[in-house]
């Protein structure tokens, strides 16, 4: 049971550990893989921003969805707003990703 269990949660500990060696370093390790959510006050910024991550290969895809609704605070009040999400997607191996 207890070798089960370790090798249950082997995958979780690597993966905690790489973001940690990534958030304590500042580097990228290969073979991980970054996801960034953006908010965009409307579709035409949230494209404009999506194209200029692309052109400069900071990601490998960033997906532009429909209407979001956010709730936060602000000056100590719960407020509301409608935005667009970017989810940008980037690592893996799969591309030469970074600034050229």
């Amino acid at each position: 049971m207890i070798l089960t269990a370790s090798l249950l949660s082997y995958p979780v500990l690597r993966t905690l550990s790489l973001q940690l060696h990534s958030a304590v370093t500042g580097s990228h390790l290969s073979g991980t893989y970054s996801v960034v959510f953006v908010n965009c006050p409307n579709e035409q910024i949230a494209r404009d921003i999506a194209r200029a991550i692309l052109e400069r290969k900071l990601a490998a895809s960033v997906n532009v969805l429909p209407t979001a609704s956010s709730l936060y605070f602000w000056n100590g009040e719960i407020e509301e707003a409608t935005e667009i999400l970017l989810v940008s997607e980037g690592g893996g191996g799969g591309g030469q990703l970074g600034p050229q």
